[in-house]
């Protein structure tokens, strides 16, 4: 949703001044001229654009135009919102769409938040697709550097039982690397979660990879010990090489 001039420059104030980081609304009245209750306003306005994501009562982070603009319906980060990895996901979505700006061709988050089967410490991981990238992968990370600084940090233990923290983990692909159908995709097939695709790479290369899965008869197996491996032939033996 687009919104007017004004809300748009008190936007880029905010984004300006806080990046990807977690804001309050105390935090805003700092950065924008006006009254505490036309800031909320501001802020609430914003929000419900898909400008900002409200992390908690009171406190939010900047996403992008861009993401308000080509986001899939509905928002996709909403179903997250009760999940103590929020605002790790939140800010690691913020600060992607920032990173690599006019870069970026897709995001999505996969693995067991996704699955709905994390920890109080899983990891959140998130695919990147964005063109061009370095060739080399610890360049690909440097650029994410300064984001993974910024995301939350582990809690100080206050007091009995445990409490929740999560990292974000990247996986970087150029569209060209994406559309050669990596191993990691099997899994994504089942349960990944598309945050920003406006060109549909992601989706397209998803679908197409699920098609040659179920044409083959290929299936995931869940062992006892709980780590899923793909069959991709019926009749296959362990240890045997399949090319999908």
């Amino acid at each position: 949703m687009w919104v007017g001039a004004s809300l748009a420059r008190s936007f880029f104030r905010l984004q300006g001044a806080f990046r990807w980081r977690e804001f309050t609304l105390a935090d805003a009245a700092a950065a924008l001229p006006g009254a505490r209750t036309e800031i909320r306003l501001i802020l609430s306005r914003l929000d419900r654009a898909g400008w900002l994501a409200r992390v908690a009562r009171g406190s939010y982070v900047a996403l992008d135009a861009r993401w308000a603009a080509d986001r899939p319906e509905p928002d996709p980060l909403r179903r997250f919102r009760a999940e103590t990895f929020y605002p790790t996901l939140v800010g690691a979505t913020a600060g992607v769409l920032q990173v690599y700006g006019a870069r970026l061709r897709g995001i999505a988050v996969f693995g067991s938040t996704a699955r709905g089967t994390h920890t109080a410490e899983s990891d959140v991981d998130l695919l990147v697709v964005a063109d061009p990238l370095p060739a080399r992968a610890g360049d690909r990370l440097d650029e994410l550097r300064a984001l993974r600084r910024d995301l939350p940090a582990p809690p100080i233990p206050v007091g009995p039982g445990p409490r929740a923290w999560h990292e974000a983990q990247f996986v970087p692909l150029t569209a060209e690397e994406l559309r050669e159908e990596p191993t990691i995709l099997l899994d994504m097939t089942q349960d990944a979660v598309i945050l920003f695709d406006p060109s549909w790479v992601v989706r397209e290369t998803l679908d197409r990879v699920s098609r040659k899965l179920r044409a083959r008869g290929a299936r995931r197996i869940v062992p006892s010990d709980g780590i899923p491996f793909w069959q991709l032939s019926p009749g296959a033996r362990l240890g045997e090489i399949e090319e999908l």
